[in-house]
């Protein structure tokens, strides 16, 4: 048997617990409030049970002191002598006795061993029982539920890769999963797509626009050609006219004088032309009377200038000054460019394939841009020429200005005729060229047919929709790897499922056919009376699988309702009731040995239900090794150790400052009531005991002690439940207390009052004299 708890170090609360002084008996009562490593100690005898270090180094104190390490002591009496099973460094070196064999009853125990279609633990909807029972099997349904969820959880991958399947335009997704890859890599399926979209659009564009298209520009000549022959000619002839009526009398006398008088005679003749007429009486520049000589002389000069020959002189000037710029160009340079820009412009017009295609075209493009530089260059010729000849006629024009009447020397532009000359061949060239372009543009306009082209637009969408599909196709190769991925995972998981959900019922059939009849007698027994557990046949195939009905009240409960109707301390009573039937029905020679270790059996239990389950341990106890009991319910333990106490000790879990104690507690004073204990500290405290300051403590236990002692009369008062003041008033004009006893009553109470609703410190002598009253008065004067 368990004798000692020796050392419990480095785990939970336990930081260092030394309790190698205190004897465990055939049945020991561990009493711990929560909190206080109760639970821990069972998972340190759980952990020693299933050889299992987990469920001590799970609960290691914190914070950890590395100085103090998880180790355990635990001494067992053997035939031969005393054992310590040791924990440290991580393992049970030393494990427990062959003599001895441990089982534990706890919470974990409950969830181990009974599922009972809770919702967080299903997926009873796949006609799995209602109830499944028995470690192995829970852990086999826990396993299943694990996998159930990752089967679920797989398919719905699954149908969600269908669902982008479906975004995808694509119907039967296991089939296109599994269709061969285009051979045309992506980057070609791309050029492809692209070149149909390019070519779908110009088609498009060619079918709205036919109509705009024929009416498209074409290229235009470049330049106007020049002629200067008219210019020349007309140059000429004014430079060989003269007047011949003119008197030769008057002449020769105006050729005398210009001879003897004047060193540049023909401007004079001009000079003399105009001036004459400015003659009256007198000079028109000194104002002195004229001579006869200078009267005849201007006599001569009136006859030979007359007015046939004001005229002649008048008609050939207008003629002159109509050739002060005679070789005019119709075109500027750069109305030169902007014509062949404008002509650039049209190439633009001009996008389809059919044209920019066309191999003709280049060529003359840049023959055509050669053209143009031509026509710029022997332009410029033209006006430098132009120029030159200008300078070359003006000076000749305004000496024929001044003696219009006399003939002039005849001139030749035959420089600027030659470079007219190659300015108009230019001009000629460039339009040979273009005309040549325009041909190519023509001949597309007149090749537009909208049926040939609608034909033709079909066939292009065809292939882009096959190119299309090709390109999605490779796009969705992760998709369709992802789907036969998750797909082979499914098959395989869900063969999985079903082989080990065969498994589950198998083993629950087993394990029902040794103990059902005795987990359902016990259950009867300790379980709730409305509850009835049912084992019911379910023929599948060949074989006869069973599974757990349950009633309440006599109806039956589905299975996704039992949570709402067995409640928790059902659920505990049932797993408690699987435990007990599995160490009843264990060998004699194995019970013998069985050491039994039970943390909070009758948490939330009825008191009736306490009583069976005590007195079924009771007759399980005479047949096994050792008892153990834990509780936290100080109701619980004294019931306990009252049931066991031919052969039970009691032990208390406190939690200290510094670690959690072992201390043992004789049998008495675990099955005292609070109230005894309550008295036990005020008498130690009033008798000097003790220090432990028992002032809170005084006002429940006068006020309970007045309701005790005096409960009938307040209930045939009918004040039972009034406050302690009432009640105090009541039993005096009742006669049942003097007013005497009533006043020192109602004193104390009111001393008492203050401390329980303010904060404040009265010294500890004042509230000892306080207690000493409180003792007297309750147990001298009551």
């Amino acid at each position: 048997m368990l004798k000692k708890i020796k050392l419990i170090q480095g785990i939970g609360n336990f930081t260092k617990t030394v309790a190698g002084g205190i004897d465990l008996g055939d049945v020991t009562v561990i009493y711990g409030e929560n909190r206080n490593g109760k639970s821990t100690l069972c998972d340190v005898i759980h952990s020693l049970a299933e050889d299992d270090p987990d469920f001590i180094m799970h609960r290691k104190s914190i914070p950890n002191d590395p100085t103090k390490p998880p180790k355990v002591e635990f001494m067992f009496g053997t035939a031969t002598g005393n054992v310590t099973s040791k924990f440290e460094n991580g393992q049970w070196q030393v494990k427990t006795p062959d003599c001895s064999g441990l089982y534990v009853f706890d919470q974990s125990f409950i969830h181990r061993n009974v599922i009972t279609g809770q919702k967080q633990e299903r997926p009873n909807s796949e006609n799995m029982t209602s109830f499944i029972l028995g470690e192995s099997n829970t852990a086999l349904f826990a396993a299943l539920a694990e996998m159930n969820n990752n089967l679920r959880a797989d398919k719905k991958l699954l149908s969600d890769i269908e669902g982008q399947f479906i975004t995808h335009a694509v119907g039967n997704a296991p089939a296109y999963a599994n269709s061969a890859l285009p051979s045309e890599t992506k980057e070609q399926l791309e050029t492809n797509v692209a070149a149909h979209d390019e070519s779908k659009l110009q088609v498009t564009t060619t079918i709205q626009n036919i109509e705009k298209i024929k009416r498209r520009n074409v290229l235009n000549a470049v330049g106007t050609q020049v002629n200067f022959a008219q210019a020349i000619d007309s140059i000429n002839a004014v430079l060989a006219s003269s007047l011949q009526n003119v008197h030769q009398d008057s002449l020769v006398s105006l050729q005398n004088h210009m001879s003897n008088h004047v060193n540049n005679s023909a401007t004079f003749k001009g000079w003399a032309s105009q001036g004459i007429a400015q003659i009256k009486d007198d000079c028109p520049f000194c104002g002195q009377a004229l001579s006869a000589d200078a009267q005849g002389l201007i006599a001569a000069y009136q006859q030979a200038f007359n007015a046939e020959f004001d005229r002649f002189n008048r008609e050939k000037r207008q003629t002159l000054n109509g050739l002060r710029q005679p070789f005019s160009i119709p075109n500027t340079r750069e109305n030169l460019i902007q014509l062949h820009q404008a002509n650039k412009q049209v190439f633009e017009l001009y996008v389809e394939p059919q044209i920019i295609t066309n191999q003709a075209l280049a060529p003359l493009t840049a023959s055509l841009e050669q053209k143009h530089e031509d026509i710029l260059a022997s332009f410029d010729a033209v006006i430098a020429n132009s120029q030159q000849a200008t300078e070359f006629w003006i000076p000749r024009l305004e000496q024929k200005f001044t003696t219009p009447y006399e003939p002039a020397q005849l001139v030749t532009f035959d420089v600027l005729n030659t470079a007219a000359t190659t300015y108009n061949q230019a001009i000629y060239e460039y339009w040979v060229v273009a005309e040549q372009i325009n041909a190519i543009f023509n001949a597309y306009k007149g090749s537009l047919n909208e049926v040939e082209l609608n034909h033709q637009l079909t066939e292009i969408a065809q292939q882009q929709t096959q190119a299309n599909l090709a390109l999605k196709r490779i796009a969705l190769e992760p998709l369709c790897v992802q789907y036969r991925q998750k797909l082979a995972t499914v098959n395989e998981l869900d063969t999985t499922y079903k082989a080990q959900k065969q498994k589950l019922e198998q083993s629950q059939t087993a394990y029902l056919d040794t103990y059902f009849d005795l987990i359902n007698g016990l259950f009867r027994q300790l379980g709730s009376s409305n509850f009835e557990i049912i084992k019911v046949p379910n023929n599948r195939g060949r074989q006869v699988i069973y599974d757990l009905r349950v009633k309440f009240k006599g109806e039956d409960i589905s299975a996704d309702k039992i949570n709402t109707v067995f409640s928790e301390s059902d659920r505990r009573a049932l797993a408690l009731c699987i435990f007990l039937a599995k160490v009843m029905s264990l060998p004699t020679e194995e019970k013998a040995k069985a050491i039994l270790v039970l943390d909070d059996p009758v948490t939330s239990f009825d008191n009736e239900r306490i009583a069976l389950i005590l007195n079924k341990l009771d007759e399980l106890q005479r047949t096994i090794k050792q008892l153990v009991l834990t509780t936290h319910y100080k109701g619980m333990a004294a019931k306990a150790v009252k049931k066991f106490r031919r052969c039970a000790k009691s032990v208390k879990l406190v939690h200290g400052a510094e670690t959690c104690s072992i201390e043992a507690v004789e049998i008495d004073d675990m099955m005292a009531t609070e109230h005894d204990v309550a008295f036990d500290r005020i008498k130690a405290f009033v008798n000097r005991e003790t220090n432990n300051d028992i002032l809170t403590t005084l006002r429940p236990f006068f006020e309970g002690e007045i309701r005790h002692r005096f409960k009938k009369q307040l209930i045939d008062l009918g004040e039972a439940k009034s406050d302690l003041s009432v009640c105090t008033v009541a039993l005096r004009e009742k006669g049942y207390i003097t007013a005497e006893l009533e006043a020192r009553l109602s004193a104390i109470r009111d001393t008492l009052n203050t401390p329980m609703h303010e904060i404040g410190d009265d010294a500890l002598e004042n509230t000892r004299a306080l207690a000493e009253q409180v003792i007297t008065v309750v147990y001298d004067e009551l």
